[in-house]
């Protein structure tokens, strides 16, 4: 991680950066940190920050990827109440369906197909 700062008129801007990659993408995390602060003000807010980026980055890798994480036992229970209502109807997809249906979704997305 690194702080870059950013001129806006006569204020600096001072940010957090994170760089990851996911796949052979490579994605950019930022968290505003405040403007015009000295150098011991940065060093204070620092470590909070990479924590709240380094949670976030969690919580972005487990939305892109569903198969990660386990329904919670709550969620079971929504989610049979909800077929016992009878509103909608559920099937599974084995992790090789996902996977294409991903990366067809994926494609759709890159060419500018709208997908809803």
């Amino acid at each position: 991680m690194h702080i870059e700062k950013r001129n806006a008129g006569n204020k600096a801007k001072y940010y957090l950066i994170h760089n990851y990659r996911e796949g052979a993408k490579v994605k950019k995390v930022s968290r505003y940190l405040g403007s015009d602060l000295t150098k011991e003000k940065l060093e204070k807010i620092r470590p909070i920050a990479e924590r709240q980026i380094l949670q976030r980055v969690k919580v972005i890798r487990k939305i892109n990827d569903p198969l990660l994480e386990a329904l919670s036992e709550e969620e079971i229970t929504q989610i049979k109440n909800l077929e016992q209502k009878k509103s909608f109807v559920i099937f599974h997809l084995s992790e090789e369906q996902w996977k294409r249906f991903s990366v067809h979704l994926q494609h759709k997305r890159h060419r500018g197909i709208r997908t809803q």
